[in-house]
């Protein structure tokens, strides 16, 4: 699978079992690619818990999670302030 693909998924580190939704791909500079998972809990005290960040071949993907429809702006953009949001070069 692409690795672009898993964003939006609902992923799952397959040693410890932390779940959440996969906010990024990142391709390191010698190539090692892990993903970003975002739980979709909160602390007991209602603060978000961190992001965590697993090697692409821990990750299970375990759900359809969401879709970028879902979370887009009303006016269309990305969300990013107002800049342009980059092109990959592959």
């Amino acid at each position: 699978m692409n690795p672009d693909n898993y964003l939006g998924k609902l992923g799952k580190d397959k040693i410890t079992n932390f779940e959440g939704i996969i906010v990024a791909h990142i391709t390191h500079l010698f190539g090692c690619a892990t993903l970003g998972l975002a739980p979709q809990k909160t602390k007991d005290d209602g603060n978000l818990l961190s992001t965590q960040y697993f090697d692409i071949g821990r990750v299970e993907i375990i759900g359809s999670g969401i879709t970028p429809e879902e979370v887009a702006a009303p006016d269309g953009k990305t969300g990013c302030d107002g800049r342009e949001v980059p092109v990959t070069v592959r």
